[in-house]
């Protein structure tokens, strides 16, 4: 009688020590799954690099006759030049440099340009936009002129159309803007050198290019027009001799940012011109890279 108690007792023990192992068991699992381990930070992909360079100097309003004689030219500089580029630690090169000229750069052509060539970039992606040909406002909206442009505000591309397609693009874009009264793009008309914001536009201002993940020069102020000699442009020419061999690079960092492309372009135009262009730029003393070999 006495040793079938003390069985009894000792099946208990056994049942009440499975039992509290069963509950530190079944709790280690509940706390194990409620501790959720952070994920590995992802590695931050390298920016690629692409490039739109319109040129435009051949209006079919004037029967196809050359009215410009750089713009082209001026898209076969910047292609030598950015096709030289490495960027970073990776010597990373331009993914797309693509040319759209004279007959080929249409209103349809140029805007779908846009969203075709950069369709593909991301948050950390820059994108370049260059274009040269004539420019203007109409009705105090700032215009650029594709070769099939009638000079009227239906034909021309308006800054408002220019920003809806770049902004739907991701990641940084960088804007070249070489047209008479350029300036008017990114606000800045004022005829001194301070490059002080005026309301001229102010109706209109957020639809211009002075805006986050926007990097801009623009040839001459809102009120001035910009010149070209024979197959090149002043503009361009600065900007082009500013790149060869890093001239522009001002802190020896072999690399040119847009202060310091902004800086060579201004004085090289007046230098070789002696002419009231005054190029602008968007950030004020911005360092973001432009060049680098």
């Amino acid at each position: 009688m006495r040793k079938g108690i003390q069985e009894e007792i000792k099946d208990d023990l056994m049942i009440k020590k499975t039992v509290i192992m069963l509950i530190i068991s079944a709790l280690i699992t509940l706390l194990g799954c409620s501790i959720v381990p952070e994920p590995p930070e992802p590695e931050p992909n390298e920016p690629a690099y692409r490039a739109l360079l319109v040129g435009v100097g051949d209006y079919l309003y004037f029967g196809s006759i050359v009215d410009l004689d750089s713009p082209v030219p001026n898209t076969e500089r910047l292609e030598e030049i950015f096709s030289q580029c490495k960027f970073g630690e990776e010597e990373t090169e331009f993914l797309i440099i693509e040319r759209l000229v004279d007959l080929e750069a249409t209103k349809e052509n140029i805007l779908n340009g846009i969203l075709d060539i950069f369709a593909d970039a991301d948050d950390n992606d820059i994108s370049y936009f260059y274009y040269m040909g004539h420019g203007g406002t109409r009705g105090n909206i700032p215009v650029i002129t594709p070769t099939d442009a009638k000079f009227t505000l239906e034909t021309d591309i308006t800054v408002h159309e220019l920003e809806e397609h770049l902004s739907m693009i991701n990641g940084t874009k960088v804007v070249f803007i070489e047209s008479c009264h350029s300036g008017n793009f990114i606000d800045k008309n004022k005829n001194d050198f301070n490059d002080m914001v005026i309301d001229i536009f102010a109706q209109n201002s957020k639809d211009l290019i002075n805006k986050e993940s926007y990097q801009v020069l623009t040839s001459c102020k809102g009120n001035q027009v910009c010149w070209e000699h024979k197959d090149y442009s002043y503009f361009c020419m600065g900007l082009y001799e500013g790149c060869q061999e890093l001239n522009a690079d001002i802190n020896e960092d072999e690399i040119i940012d847009l202060s310091e492309l902004h800086k060579y372009i201004k004085e090289w135009v007046w230098n070789n011109t002696n002419k009231d262009q005054a190029v602008q730029m968007y950030p004020d003393n911005s360092t973001f890279p432009i060049v680098e070999y």
